[in-house]
C-alpha cells in the first residue's frame, strides 16, 4: 500500500491521486480534501494542526451509508496523523476546536 507524504506531491504520468488543503482566513476554516482514483487504497499524511485542533471526517465516499457523510458537529476525530483513502474514493476532513472535558 503506498503512502503518500506532504509536500512530496507525485507528478508522474501514472499518478492517480491528490490531496490538497483549502482555507478560508475570515472564518477561520481548514478543510483537507483527498482524492483517490486509483483501484488500490492509499494512504496519505495528514497535516499538522495546532494542539487545540484536530481533524474530523466530513465524507468518505467508501463508507457504506449512513456513514459517508456526517453532521459538522457529530464529525468524528481521526486519531491518527494519517488516513487510509479507499480505492475510487473522496474524503473531506474539517479541523475542528478539539473539546476539552468538564470537571
Amino acid at each position: 500500500m503506498a503512502s503518500h507524504k506532504l509536500k512530496q506531491p507525485d507528478w508522474g504520468n501514472d499518478s492517480r491521486s491528490l490531496a490538497f488543503t483549502l482555507r478560508h482566513p475570515k472564518f477561520n476554516e481548514h478543510l483537507y480534501i483527498i482524492l483517490n482514483a486509483y483501484w488500490q487504497p492509499l494512504t496519505f499524511e495528514l497535516p499538522l494542526l495546532n494542539s487545540e485542533e484536530g481533524w474530523h471526517r466530513i465524507v468518505d465516499t467508501a463508507l457504506p451509508s449512513p456513514q459517508d457523510f456526517s453532521d459538522l458537529k457529530t464529525a468524528p476525530l481521526i486519531a491518527s496523523q494519517e488516513y487510509l483513502a479507499q480505492g475510487r474514493s473522496v474524503v473531506v476532513l474539517m479541523a475542528r476546536q478539539l473539546i476539552a472535558p468538564v470537571f
